[in-house]
């Protein structure tokens, strides 16, 4: 996947999670996705929070070809000093066991 801004490469494996991309410094997506970062580090209390996604989130996550529902949640969770965003309406259901 790449940034449908300015083409740079998701980073596959991130601990950061699924919207680790290569942006451009100048890319307006890097400069929305820091701005995310930054306000979710300053409401963050180590644990977890849960917020509607951003409208660039919501861009990127379609731009990795997820459909999306109207309702998306983003979950930020502490992880090893560092922060993690997922979207478990996103994530495929388990196996069920047989």
């Amino acid at each position: 996947m790449t940034c449908p801004s300015c083409g740079g490469s998701q980073l596959a494996g991130h601990p950061a999670g699924w919207l680790a991309i290569q942006h451009r410094v100048t890319c307006p997506l890097y400069t929305a996705e820091d701005a995310t970062r930054n306000s979710d580090h300053e409401l963050m209390v180590w644990g977890r929070r849960d917020r509607p996604a951003t409208d660039t989130e919501r861009l990127l996550l379609t731009a990795l070809g997820h459909v999306l529902p109207a309702e998306l949640t983003t979950v930020v969770s502490g992880r090893g000093g560092g922060y993690r965003r997922t979207w478990p309406q996103l994530e495929p259901e388990p196996e069920p066991a047989a």
